[in-house]
């Protein structure tokens, strides 16, 4: 589901009055409803399991499968958005050829998740000029929610490393410049360098220290792009140790030199 085209059929944020009750029987619909609980409380009878549910609570519902609503006195506020699976002419794909993610998980980074959710919303809402937009948003909650899964199923050393690995590229990502070796990335992830190596490769699939060129190119690639700095100025930005290095570095991961790509 997660690389397959999308296409919204409707989406809403609903805060339901104190005697709301959702009733969805089986058969009627044929699409998936991502449905997002961002306040209140309430239940969900749906044919898997019966929830309680709680601010964070996100499922992703077969809505040709009975679903059953209710609201307790604390007024439930729902995020949801309802689409269908598409092959790759655009066709509507019948629910029995689409993977279908598990049902539910809890999204404990509400003030990320929700306005991920209003910015499908709003899109879709802006009509058929937006709808790719609304689309492209659409995939980034469901991004999120598969690295969220992902990360359920680790446990243990595995959870810990992919904890370690994620911190440290969140470091990495923030000031590349600021990395200088590999010691420096083991002394911050508290292990030996080869160890860093086979933890970080294992998980992402590149070094650590190809991990920092990327960021650095990534970052060269914004600043050539959107400042006024030159390409000596930007290259000491970044660390590097004169141009030409830098140039040669970026020339290799983009095709070309800092100068043909501000072009």
């Amino acid at each position: 589901m997660f690389n397959m085209p999308l296409k919204i059929v409707r989406g809403d944020r609903t805060v339901c009055s104190p005697k709301w009750r959702w009733y969805n029987a089986a058969g009627q619909n044929d699409c998936f409803n991502l449905w997002f609980i961002a306040a209140g409380e309430g239940t969900l009878q749906t044919s898997q399991a019966l929830y309680d549910l709680h601010p964070g609570d996100c499922f992703l519902l077969r809505l040709w499968d009975i679903n059953i609503g209710t609201n307790r006195s604390i007024p439930l506020v729902v995020s949801w958005v309802c689409f269908n699976c598409l092959d790759v002419r655009g066709r509507f794909l019948p629910p029995e050829k689409c993977p279908a993610p598990r049902e539910h998980r809890r999204i404990p980074d509400i003030s990320f998740f929700d306005p991920l959710l209003q910015r499908v919303i709003d899109n879709h809402a802006e009509g058929p000029a937006h709808a790719a937009d609304a689309v492209q948003w659409l995939r980034a909650a469901l991004l999120e929610i598969a690295h969220h899964d992902r990360r359920s199923q680790l446990s243990g050393l595995e959870l810990e490393h992919d904890t370690m690995v994620e911190t440290l590229c969140a470091t990495i990502r923030e000031r590349p410049e600021k990395i200088t070796s590999m010691k420096m990335l083991a002394a911050q992830a508290h292990c030996s360098v080869d160890h860093l190596i086979r933890v970080f490769k294992r998980h992402k699939r590149v070094t650590p220290w190809e991990f920092v060129i990327r960021c650095r190119i990534e970052k060269a690639s914004n600043l050539l792009r959107f400042s006024s700095h030159s390409v000596s100025q930007a290259a000491d930005l970044l660390g590097y140790a004169d141009i030409y290095s830098f140039s040669k570095q970026f020339k290799a991961h983009t095709g070309r030199t800092p100068t043909q790509y501000r072009k």
